[in-house]
C-alpha cells in the first residue's frame, strides 16, 4: 500500500505538469494495488483522480465512469461517507458539473 500512495502522488505531480498519460498511467499502476488488498478508500480516492484526469484530457465518458465508480464506492462505505475523500468527491462533481461538457457526457445524472 505504501508503493500505491507513492504513484498516486506522482501521479498528481505528473497531473499538475499537465503530463496526462503518465499522469493516467501512475493512478492505473495505484489503482491495481489498492485493487489487490480491497482498500475501498483508496479505490474511491483512484477512481476520482482518474476522473479528473480524463475530464482533463477531455475523455468526458471516461471521467464519467471513474466518478460514477468513486461516487458508489462512497456511497456503499460508511465509514468512507465520514472522511474528507467524501467531500472532495462532492466538491469536484459540484465543479465538473458547473464547467462547460457536452451534453452527450452528462457528468452528473442524479444530483
Amino acid at each position: 500500500p505504501g508503493r500505491a500512495r507513492n504513484l498516486g502522488m506522482l501521479s498528481q505531480v505528473a497531473y499538475q505538469q499537465m503530463n496526462l498519460i503518465q499522469a493516467e498511467e501512475l493512478q492505473n499502476q495505484s489503482l491495481a494495488i489498492h485493487q489487490k488488498y480491497k482498500d475501498k478508500t483508496a479505490l474511491a480516492g483512484n477512481y476520482l483522480n482518474l476522473g479528473i484526469v480524463c475530464f482533463a484530457n477531455q475523455d468526458f465518458m471516461q471521467s464519467k465512469f471513474h466518478f460514477e465508480k468513486a461516487r458508489k464506492l462512497a456511497k456503499n462505505e460508511k465509514k468512507l461517507a465520514e472522511t474528507s475523500l467524501k467531500t472532495d468527491l462532492d466538491h469536484t462533481y459540484l465543479h465538473y458539473r458547473f464547467n462547460r461538457v457536452p451534453s452527450r457526457a452528462k457528468i452528473i445524472t442524479d444530483p
